[in-house]
């Protein structure tokens, strides 16, 4: 058995693992949260036990021919079906209750889904793209049998920003910052700084002026009364005027605080997953299990008695079931037993909830940075994924991601994006490919949300923000990088200059040394036409610097592919994986230039070569990595 173990100088609690004689996690606990894993041949967690301060709990996964997920099942909650089409796309996700079945344009864009429950009420999204620019979302229809509620029409400008949805109409500055948004009766208008910082934000006729500092740190904001921010060290916020914020030594939220009194607490495991929540002057326990980083159940104890409620995903709008985060992939929600189900918008964001008789009982509606404008119906307050399927902290105004707290009132993180900390990245690395997020660096503003341009991105666990491509799986790079010393040496010895940047956004997997990041690709969307799984495109060029690589499909073959999802995606199905990698020639040049500058360890982290990959999002992210 190996062992691993981790300790810090604080309270913050320390980690432990074990693997087996496999080097697959056999388990992993801190004083919150104790897991351990029963693993199959290929390395996938198919059982999970899970203790939460004297509860247990049990995650159990079921897996098909492809070794895709095709079973989930939580605790005592009915088991959740997966099922695939001929092209890997996931086809169904049935419950005894009900049965969501997903459709798919000609040219393989999502097109929305229909969910049947078991009483006969039948509930639609339908969306209609745009006939040139596909991946545009020009329409929305969520129905109840049939009846249309609240559909949604969109136009876009010639750079794709959302210029008006229905009467709401938005604009734009030059780095698509949003300045203008007109919703119903609520007209807000933004400026900014040249790094994204606000300098004034007028909704109606309150207008709010703020000042930030050299971190980018909002140190006042004004509207007639004075609110002076405060900050520790590590740049995280531990004062805004309304409440005392206190961190762990990994910078997560821990407590907040109104006149000293304890307003909510938090917990997290060895994933940095929230597994614990205590609230309501401590009367309230809430206590979460995940499936990845999509909550499946959530026990909460009160002293009016012990209820569960169990949420079941699809995919996101990466066309995954967690590329996106889970945004607009949660499915329904068990809440103490009775069904409810989200309708959204083009952006994954949760407009209403309909009960199992399709009657609305909750409906939001936000402003262009996801502040709540108007919450109505019986159940309004009862759910927590609002905006960006995010869970919300009613006690705080804040939705959590995973890696962090956004704060829509202030329109920004609480606290800088760890993606920054080479540490946090050192640590999280194989995690980060296992799941197969995309990165992208922070550009200069560790607090923006997603550019200022939420209508447009999504975050993914706030560590990240990615296009909405609405519902074809995103093109995913997985960077093996390397050292500034060995991409210097690859530069003046061998002529191989490694890029920054996809479609001209910087591009983040990094290290403990490096502070450049590689890059390949220009078009994703290009790139994807001429890959999609089993189209058999024509291999499409892609330019590092002065050379050029080719990217094929590889179908079900291919070495290097294999060799990659054997070791660390426990056997995907392949047939979803598109394979980049350097020729022989210059494969060599980077093996040389790796024993050149005698590039530590860690850079590599574990994997055989200093390769650049480049892969579509699977359709089914490898269970319990």
């Amino acid at each position: 058995m190996n062992k691993y173990a981790k300790s810090y100088s604080d309270a913050t609690p320390g980690t432990a693992l074990t693997y087996d004689a496999l080097l697959r996690p056999a388990t992993a606990s801190n004083t919150v949260a104790a897991y351990a894993y029963a693993n199959d041949a290929l390395g996938t967690a198919t059982n999970e036990t899970v203790t939460l301060g004297g509860t247990v709990a049990t995650l159990a996964r079921g897996m098909d021919y492809h070794h895709r997920l095709a079973e989930l099942r939580s605790g005592g909650a009915a088991p959740v079906y997966y099922a695939y089409d001929s092209e890997s796309r996931l086809s169904t996700v049935s419950t005894p209750a009900f049965e969501a079945e997903y459709a798919y344009t000609l040219d393989g864009w999502d097109a929305g889904y229909s969910v049947a429950l078991a009483n006969g009420v039948v509930l639609d999204r339908i969306v209609a793209r745009d006939p040139c620019r596909r991946s545009l979302v020009k329409a929305i229809t969520n129905s109840v049998n049939g009846l249309p509620y609240n559909p949604l029409d969109y136009n876009y400008d010639k750079l794709s920003r959302v210029t008006s949805r229905n009467t709401d109409t938005f604009d734009y500055n030059a780095r698509s910052e949003v300045i203008s948004a007109n919703i119903g009766s609520t007209a807000s208008r933004y400026a900014y700084d040249n790094i994204g910082n606000n300098i004034w934000v007028s909704v109606n006729t309150v207008t709010n002026f703020y000042s930030a500092n050299d971190l980018n740190q909002y140190t006042r904001i004004s509207n007639g009364s004075v609110t002076e921010p405060e900050y520790d060290l590590d740049g995280n916020m531990t004062w805004d005027g309304r409440l005392s914020y206190i961190w762990d030594a990994e910078n997560r939220l821990i407590a907040a605080y109104s006149n000293n009194i304890c307003v909510v607490s938090n917990a997290y495991d060895h994933l940095s997953r929230r597994v614990l929540k205590v609230s309501h002057g401590g009367t309230e326990t809430r206590r979460f299990v995940y499936d990845g980083w999509n909550l499946v159940q959530e026990t909460i104890s009160a002293a009016s008695g012990t209820t569960t409620n169990h949420y079941v995903w699809g995919k996101d709008i990466s066309g995954t079931l967690q590329g996106a985060g889970g945004v607009g992939g949660l499915l329904a929600v068990s809440l103490n037993g009775a069904w409810y189900f989200p309708f959204y918008d083009n952006n994954g964001n949760v407009l209403a909830y309909a009960d199992e008789t399709g009657t609305i009982v909750a409906e939001y509606l936000y402003d262009a940075f996801g502040r709540t404008i108007a919450a109505m119906g019986l159940l309004a307050d009862t759910f927590r994924h609002r905006f960006s399927t995010k869970y919300y902290d009613t006690e705080t105004g804040f939705y959590y991601y995973g890696y962090r707290f956004y704060a829509p009132e202030l329109m920004r993180w609480l606290n800088r994006d760890p993606i920054d900390d080479p540490a946090f990245v050192a640590m999280h690395f194989e995690e980060l490919i296992l799941h197969g997020n995309l990165v992208l660096a922070p550009q200069g503003n560790l607090y923006l949300h997603v550019n200022n341009h939420a209508l447009g991105l999504v975050d993914i666990l706030g560590l990240a923000h990615i296009n909405n491509y609405s519902g074809k799986p995103l093109l995913i790079l997985a960077n093996i990088y390397i050292t500034k010393e060995c991409r210097d040496w690859l530069k003046k010895e061998k002529g191989l200059t490694l890029k920054d940047g996809i479609n001209g956004v910087p591009f983040v997997l990094a290290n403990g040394v490096s502070t450049k990041y590689l890059t390949v690709i220009t078009d994703v969307d290009a790139f994807w036409s001429t890959h999609a799984p089993g189209t058999g495109g024509t291999a499409r060029k892609i330019s590092i610097g002065t050379k050029t690589i080719t990217a094929s499909n590889m179908g079900s073959a291919g070495s290097d592919v294999t060799s990659f999802s054997a070791k660390f995606l426990g056997g995907a199905p392949l047939s979803i994986w598109v394979n980049t990698t350097l020729d022989k020639t210059y494969r060599s040049y980077i093996d040389e230039g790796v024993k050149k500058c005698k590039c530590d360890k860690q850079d590599l982290t574990n994997l055989d070569k200093a390769v650049i990959w480049g892969q579509s999002a699977i359709s089914s992210f490898p269970a319990g990595k």
